[in-house]
């Protein structure tokens, strides 16, 4: 396991992860980033809260992509259900015109 050094509203973070050290850093602007725009808007001063804050934000953002992810696995599923059943048909009909 790894550790890397992140910066996330000036302070000094080390994360242990077995992820690209790259990855991380990435994660950590992100958070940052993100931190910084809640404080911002001045609904918090307070790290805490910020995190809290962006904490939330997060899990909507991921709610919200799950189930996106599951509704177009059920549209995939659905159209292939559907493709698989024309092919079907087009290898009955194709079986029936070589035998007539």
């Amino acid at each position: 396991m790894k550790r890397v050094a992140v910066q996330i509203l000036g302070q000094t973070l080390t994360v242990a992860s077995d992820a690209d050290e790259e990855w991380i850093k990435t994660l950590a602007e992100n958070i940052d980033q993100r931190m910084r725009e809640v404080q911002s808007k001045g609904r918090t001063v307070v790290s805490l809260s910020a995190a809290i804050a962006v904490a939330l934000n997060l899990a909507d953002e991921l709610e919200r992509l799950k189930r996106e992810h599951e509704a177009l696995v059920r549209r995939i599923a659905s159209l292939n259900q559907k493709l698989a059943g024309s092919l079907q048909l087009a290898e009955s009909a194709e079986g029936a015109d070589v035998c007539t």
